[in-house]
């Protein structure tokens, strides 16, 4: 996890927000903030003198005077009423402690003397997980669970329970019948409880109040992050922090009111007293793994991980044993939880001290737990007497987890929106880049592009001329001979007469410039004919391939080359009189201009009958060359001069 630091204008406005949230349930709840006036009582071997009570105002009268005890009996009310002058008062005890685990019964009996007629009274039984019977006189009036002389036929209840007694006459007895048999807890664990009926009806709506809206969150927020943690298991702090708030939820339903029996009446209470159990063993550990998770580098320590072990030990005891092991752990448990609260409180000043980002609000919620947590455990040893306020704690607890896991949460989404930023700005970047690139991968695929083309046209055509080259034109027609083998044409060579001389004459720049003139001409010539193919076809050489021509139709267009080529003139530089040298009669020069004449040879392949076969490419070829030397040597006559001037 990222560490931020904590906004204090945040952590201010939540605090606040949360004590108008707690003035506003405790307006909202009816709590009487008057100084109570106390009862005073005075007993003796049974007997218990009230003084004046006030309905309004009266504080509970805690009920741990001397009780006549009767162990290991159920007593009827004539029973008890024959027994009482030879009973010894004994006190109405904690914890019964015998020497194995084993089932018990007990009968309790109180006098009161003297009881005020003004205001209707309830007696609180605390928990004890087993069954009892309350007697008014000789009257039943309550029962958890079923009681019975016969040990196999006992059902537990759990939960505190408020009998409301109405109006008692001056003089009563109460006998309270309790039977154990299912664990090393014996009796109450805490002292019954006489008050007004005001003031029970406003602690039962307090703390059932508390205790479902607890409950209820608990369950809800642990199902939910459960499910949160199944679809992102990369988070390991939703699993803790899921089963922290489902243990917590079923150790506040199986204590105090039990707001287990009061959402779902018929409880069991096997499953009870081990979810009370497993919130001793597991609670705090849960909590502290939670924490470890959410700063792995400030809690990684020991000290944590045995106190993980041992928790799971004792969870594991409590599951597979019956209740009659592992509730003899009580008090080894209790110590085993103040331990862990301690390494707690340890956790959170170290966090504190680093200055962690949301460890503000956990330490008010942490705190308020942890102090609910505490003052149960002296309400559970006698240390303290009065209201349960572990419901509260975790109420307090559950509202500050609410703010922080908002405010982990924002800062989750303040991180995610600063990586997109940071994304899109690198994604931009990104793009540019590639943008840049590939324009300039495009401008080096043209380039190239552009190369092969020229590479291409160097390999197919003359560089000088531009026309096909040798090479690539015997291919070309040999490929179009093979493909029409009944094919008949025919081949003109062009040779220009005297080219050495006209290169030694006028220089190599003005004989290539009569080179690329000639292939002008010869394009041009053959540019609207598809079967017209010129190439050059040596150093003066020219050469015209024609499709589905006559050999008469080659001599005809021979003819016409040789004489458009000598009307041709081409303009050439005056030499100076020392590089003159004497012209021929082929060649007439004139001030500006430059006339030439051309040797042609025409070959034919044009069978006479459909057998036979047309002759070779390189016979034709041999043939047109045979006849423009023959065409050369005839012009030579001085009778048929082609070289004048203009």
């Amino acid at each position: 996890m990222q560490q931020f630091r904590m906004d204090r204008g945040l952590l201010n406005s939540f605090i606040l927000f949360l004590l108008l949230l707690l003035a506003a349930a405790f307006v909202l709840l009816r709590i009487d903030f008057l100084p109570e006036k106390e009862l005073q009582i005075s007993g003796q071997h049974g007997e218990m003198r009230l003084a004046f009570w006030y309905p309004n105002t009266s504080a509970p009268l805690s009920l741990d005077a001397e009780w006549l005890g009767f162990p290991d009996q159920l007593l009827s009310p004539e029973e008890v009423e024959r027994n009482l002058a030879s009973s010894v008062p004994i006190r109405f005890p904690d914890v019964w402690q015998p020497p194995k685990p084993r089932r018990h019964v007990m009968t309790y009996t109180l006098m009161l003397k003297r009881i005020p007629q003004g205001a209707a009274l309830g007696l609180k039984i605390p928990e004890i997980k087993n069954s009892f019977r309350l007697f008014l006189n000789d009257r039943e009036i309550a029962s958890g669970g079923f009681a019975s002389d016969d040990l196999d036929q006992h059902e537990a209840y759990f939960g505190d329970r408020i009998v409301r007694l109405g109006v008692l006459p001056e003089n009563a007895r109460l006998t309270l019948q309790v039977s154990n048999f299912g664990h090393n807890r014996g009796g109450v664990h805490d002292n019954p409880v006489l008050a007004t009926d005001e003031f029970w009806t406003d602690y039962y709506r307090f703390n059932i109040l508390v205790e479902c809206v607890v409950i209820s969150l608990a369950v809800i927020a642990g199902f939910l992050i459960l499910l949160e943690f199944y679809l992102v298991p990369e988070h390991r702090e939703l699993l803790w922090f899921s089963l922290f708030s489902l243990v917590l939820a079923g150790y506040i339903g199986t204590s105090g009111l039990g707001g287990f029996a009061t959402l779902m009446p018929g409880f069991p209470w096997q499953i009870a007293v081990r979810m009370e159990y497993i919130g001793f063993a597991a609670a705090i550990p849960l909590f502290l793994n939670w924490l470890a998770s959410l700063y792995k580098e400030d809690l990684h320590c020991k000290a944590i991980r045995w106190l993980s072990w041992i928790s799971l030990g004792m969870t594991a005891f409590v599951l597979l044993t019956p209740s009659s092991l592992f509730t003899g752990l009580l008090y080894p448990m209790l110590i085993f939880m103040c331990v862990s609260i301690g390494v707690s409180a340890w956790a959170m000043v170290r966090l504190v001290i680093r200055n962690r980002s949301g460890i503000r609000i956990l330490v008010v919620g942490a705190l308020a737990l942890i102090c609910g947590i505490l003052h149960d455990l002296l309400l559970f040893i006698e240390l303290v007497h009065g209201r349960n306020l572990l419901g509260l704690g975790v109420l307090v607890f559950l509202v500050c987890q609410l703010g922080f896991l908002t405010f982990y949460r924002t800062q989750e989404q303040l991180r995610i929106l600063d990586l997109n930023k940071n994304l899109n700005e690198v994604t931009e970047e990104l793009e540019g880049r590639i943008r840049w690139r590939t324009e300039e991968l495009e401008i080096r695929a043209e380039e190239l592009e552009r190369r092969r083309e020229e590479a291409n046209s160097l390999l197919r055509h003359d560089e000088l001329t531009g026309l096909l080259n040798r090479h690539h034109f015997l291919e070309l027609i040999e490929r179009r001979i093979e493909r029409m083998p009944r094919l008949s044409y025919s081949l003109i060579i062009i040779d220009i007469d005297r080219y050495k001389l006209i290169v030694d004459q006028h220089g190599r720049e003005f004989a290539e410039g009569l080179l690329r003139e000639m292939a002008d001409y010869l394009r041009q010539l053959c540019g609207s004919y598809f079967d017209r193919i010129p190439a050059r076809y040596g150093g003066d050489e020219f050469i015209i391939w024609l499709g589905r021509c006559s050999v008469e139709q080659a001599e005809e267009l021979a003819k016409v080359i040789r004489k458009e080529v000598t009307a041709m003139r081409f303009p050439v530089k005056i030499q100076s009189q020392k590089n003159t040298q004497v012209q021929t009669t082929a060649e007439l020069k004139t001030e500006n201009f430059y006339r030439c004449t051309v040797s042609t040879g025409v070959a034919s392949a044009a069978p006479s009958r459909k057998e036979e076969t047309p002759p070779a490419l390189h016979a034709l070829l041999a043939r047109a060359a045979d006849a423009v030397h023959r065409n050369r040597h005839l012009s030579r006559n001085p009778s048929s001069a082609m070289d004048r001037e203009v």
